[in-house]
Parts: structure tokens; C-alpha cells; sequence
């Protein structure tokens, strides 16, 4: 059938929008997030190969101009790091990813929890305190209560990890008693598996054990 007019100019709408700058735009955005898709499935089992779709991806959000994304870029890049051991690479990303502009308070807390989650490997513990300390002023600004419970169950970590065991168990007990109060989780289990550390470093085993037995049940999915 011949081409007419009609055909002509349809055929060349579309041969414009394909090759438009919004449609490259909406393309490279596909394959940066199919990249970072990948690269957070694989972090865990193989990094290394992580880490090259993390790479790929940053790159052409680079080369996209587009920010939002490197920032997630760079946080995927930070955490591959993080599994790697390289710390002070992982410090680096992270920090990149925190000097973008983000879309969201969510995305903003992940970013700290993350940071914080670095420079405690990094026996920086003041530092990782002020991360978990801005994560809880977006969650109270947010009325994120489970988030709250999390960033208090993190603080806890910190200084038990500093052996403060006293401060450890009052922000476990700030989480726990967050978590009382919603769905039993996995999270409620390892608030209780916590606190029962903190009772076995101060020598209370039978304290220990009756939270351990406490949060066996929800790790095996029983609610109790």
C-alpha cells in the first residue's frame, strides 16, 4: 500500500518522539534503574559483579544529568563497598549521595542509616551517633514511629558496641517500647535479642536467656 500523507506525517511524529530528548531521558532512566535493580539483588551473593551495575549505573546518570538517581547510585555503590569491607570507599559514596538533593524524607533518612551503619564499622562512633540523631528528627518531624524505633534500636548498638552497656539498654528499651505497641515484626526480635546481650555482657544470664527465649518464637513467625 502506498504511503499518503497521513502515513508520512505519522511516521514522522514518531520518528520525532523517539528521537527526543524526553524519550532518551525516559530510555536511560529504564536502564539506570534496571542497573541499580540489579546491582542491590546482587550485592549480597556477589558484590564484586554489584559493584561493576552500581558503576554502570552512576556513569550514565552522570552522563544523564540525572541527579536524584546518582544519589541512589552512589548509595548502592556505598553499601556494596560497605559488604566489601572498604570502608573508607564506602565513607566516600555515601558522602556523595547525601550532597544531592533527594526527593523524599524517607530517602533522606535511608541515606543517614546507611552512613551510620558505615562509620560504626568504622569505629567512629560519635560520628554514626549524629547520623542516627538527624534520622530521628525526620522521623519526629514525620511522626514515623516504627522509624524511630529502628534509629533507637541502632543508637543502642552504638554503645553497646562502646561497652556503655547502661546507655545501650535505655535506647533499647526506648525501641522496644515503640514496638510494643505495633505488629510483632522481626525487628520486635532483635530489640529483644539486644537487650538480652546486654543482660549476658553484664553477666544477668538468666535475664538473657528470658529475652532470647522471648525472640525466638518471632524469628520462627510466631506472634506472642
Amino acid at each position: 500500500m502506498p504511503l499518503n500523507n497521513k502515513h508520512i506525517k505519522q511516521y514522522l511524529f514518531w520518528l520525532f518522539l523517539l528521537m527526543s530528548p524526553l524519550h532518551l531521558t525516559a530510555q536511560n532512566e529504564i536502564k539506570i534503574n534496571l542497573l541499580l535493580d540489579s546491582a542491590e539483588i546482587l550485592k549480597e551473593q556477589k558484590p564484586l559483579s554489584a559493584l561493576q551495575y552500581g558503576t554502570k549505573a552512576k556513569n550514565l546518570a552522570e552522563k544523564s544529568d540525572n541527579i536524584k538517581l546518582l544519589a541512589v547510585a552512589h548509595q548502592r555503590i556505598a553499601t556494596i563497598y560497605r559488604i566489601l569491607g572498604r570502608l573508607t570507599k564506602a565513607e566516600e559514596h555515601i558522602n556523595l549521595a547525601l550532597s544531592y538533593p533527594v526527593n523524599s524524607y524517607s530517602d533522606l533518612v535511608e541515606l543517614y542509616m546507611a552512613q551510620g551503619i558505615i562509620l560504626k564499622q568504622l569505629c567512629r562512633f560519635d560520628d554514626a551517633l549524629e547520623s542516627y540523631n538527624n534520622t530521628i528528627k525526620i522521623q519526629k518531624s514525620q511522626k514515623d514511629i516504627a522509624g524511630e524505633g529502628r534509629s533507637y534500636n541502632n543508637i543502642g548498638r552504638i554503645y553497646e558496641a562502646m561497652e556503655q552497656y547502661d546507655m545501650a539498654f535505655s535506647y533499647y528499651q526506648k525501641a522496644y517500647d515503640i514496638y510494643k505497641k505495633l505488629p510483632i515484626s522481626k525487628g520486635t526480635g532483635l530489640i529483644l535479642t539486644n537487650i538480652g546481650h546486654v543482660y549476658r555482657a553484664n553477666q544477668k544470664q538468666d535475664s538473657a536467656l528470658y529475652f532470647y527465649n522471648m525472640a525466638l518464637p518471632i524469628f520462627h513467625g510466631v506472634e506472642n
